[in-house]
């Protein structure tokens, strides 16, 4: 005799329900799409590697991209949805938003079934992009506004150090504002006609009276290790070292459509002995690449443009180094420059524009900008506006023999103090004399006292006084700045 069913035993479709969800929190999907997207990011090692250059792909190896879901999302039914956001949810399947995702869901923007899929999405979602042109605030706004709960966003540009800790949303919300906002400034007055060359300078001259040297970013343990190395000390901190303020270059700039290159390598000035690892841009416009370098031309004395546009060959004292090779990848397959092995070759500039020709896009607010500054001597400021880098407050000092010899004792600790040659030292030591029409002279004192004298009024920007300093010491063992000491990390 058949039973009644009296509601307390479960119908089949109830029953199938129960089983689905079991096998859900199992491991057993209900969804073919999301088992066989999980099974493609289960590839071995190996084959990950062969795919890790790939610049708009998931960093994070172990997510699934959105795009590959919404690619269909037309064809989905109810009940399609339902088992995707069941086996993501149940198993918590990572899910990532790359380049190609974004444009997928600024087109489906009024299309339901994506609304549904991201609203009952109960997890956060890391976004990866090469550049904010990529990911502007219409397009962040359209993500929000989907329901979609973003984690972090990632740039994977510049520094791959510093790439690679990401920004939140609210961070990257208001890093893209501003960055557009600056952009706006920058070439929102240019006619329809303005060039590519138009644009960059443009945008050249916006970042170099926006950068601030970021000093406190040299020393070992700061906090502002990496966030001046990217986006987030430029934009939103107001200050940034050399890695930090390229990149913002070269965001800012692919944004107005122009071709850009981060580079990375050794960099020493005419007047320095040792080189140090730096970092600039190098961009194509009209169909030529060349090199630019904001930091040193935010900071250079007297007239600027002189690390702006120029061909390899006449890029002085940079040298591209063709091991930096990030893959900007974020688990335990991580391999930055310093482990692939593999050389990387940069776009050759092969030409210059001359800095007499950029003469009509100088900006008059560049001498307003008084950021990062010492006070230093006349003559000091007078060889600095001439060469950059000032290594002694009188150029091309002629010594006598008695003042060398003066000069090489005082440097012997253990004959220096003897007292016949103290005296002498004492007798015959340099002392700084003026070239100017006044023939006055300036008592030889240690930097630190030099840089403190009330009648230094003019001023440089503080790397260039900086570096003075550290060379003057090398001669004279004066006062040494914490902000001198060596550091490894991208200035």
């Amino acid at each position: 005799m058949k039973k009644e069913n009296n509601g307390s035993t479960a119908t089949k479709e109830e029953k199938k329900e129960i089983v689905n969800k079991n096998k859900s929190k199992k491991g057993l999907f209900k969804s073919e799409l999301i088992k066989s997207l999980v099974e493609k990011i289960k590839k071995p090692k190996s084959d990950k590697a062969k795919d890790s250059k790939s610049e708009d792909e998931i960093k994070d190896s172990n997510a699934i991209s959105l795009s590959d879901i919404l690619s269909d999302i037309n064809n989905m039914s109810k009940q399609d949805i339902d088992n995707i956001c069941e086996d993501i949810n149940s198993m918590k399947i990572k899910v990532g938003i790359d380049s190609k995702a974004i444009e997928l869901l600024s087109d489906l923007k009024e299309n339901e079934n994506a609304k549904k899929l991201l609203q009952n999405l109960n997890i956060s979602m890391d976004i990866d992009v090469k550049s904010i042109s990529e990911f502007r605030k219409s397009d962040f706004d359209t993500v929000k506004s989907m329901g979609c709960k973003i984690g972090k966003v990632y740039v994977n540009s510049g520094w791959d150090e510093a790439a690679e800790k990401g920004y939140t949303a609210d961070k990257y919300e208001k890093i893209v504002t501003n960055a557009e906002k600056m952009l706006q400034k920058a070439i929102g007055g240019l006619p329809k006609t303005a060039s590519q060359k138009d644009k960059f300078m443009a945008i050249y001259n916006a970042v170099l009276k926006a950068e601030h040297y970021d000093y406190s970013a040299l020393s070992k343990n700061s906090p502002n290790k990496y966030t001046s190395r990217n986006l987030e000390g430029f934009f939103l901190q107001g200050k940034s070292v050399c890695a930090g303020t390229a990149d913002a270059l070269k965001n800012l700039c692919e944004c107005a459509g122009i071709e850009m290159e981060y580079v990375q390598g050794m960099a020493k000035s005419k007047h320095e002995h040792q080189q140090s690892y730096h970092a600039w841009v190098k961009a194509k416009i009209d169909g030529q690449w060349y090199n630019a370098d904001p930091t040193w031309d935010a900071n250079k004395v007297g007239k600027k443009y002189e690390f702006c546009l120029k061909s390899d060959k006449d890029f002085y004292g940079h040298k591209e180094d063709k091991e930096y090779n990030p893959t900007y990848r974020r688990d335990r397959y991580s391999q930055t420059h310093r482990r692939t092995g593999e050389t990387r070759t940069y776009k050759s500039a092969n030409i210059s524009i001359d800095r007499t020709e950029l003469e009509e896009y100088y900006d008059t607010d560049f001498d307003k900008k008084e950021i990062n500054i010492e006070k230093v001597s006349q003559s000091a400021l007078k060889y600095a506006t001439k060469h950059y880098q000032p290594v002694s407050s009188v150029p091309n000092i002629q010594l006598t023999f008695k003042q060398k010899l003066a000069e090489f004792l005082s440097k012997r600790k253990h004959l220096k103090n003897v007292s016949f040659i103290k005296n002498f030292i004492e007798k015959n030591k340099f002392t700084h004399t003026k070239t100017e029409n006044t023939g006055s002279k300036m008592p030889n004192k240690t930097v630190k006292e030099l840089f403190s004298n009330q009648d230094c009024i003019q001023k440089v920007p503080k790397d260039v006084s900086e570096r003075y300093i550290k060379n003057y010491n090398k001669q004279n063992k004066g006062y040494t700045p914490k902000s001198s000491k060596e550091n490894i990390h991208t200035r």
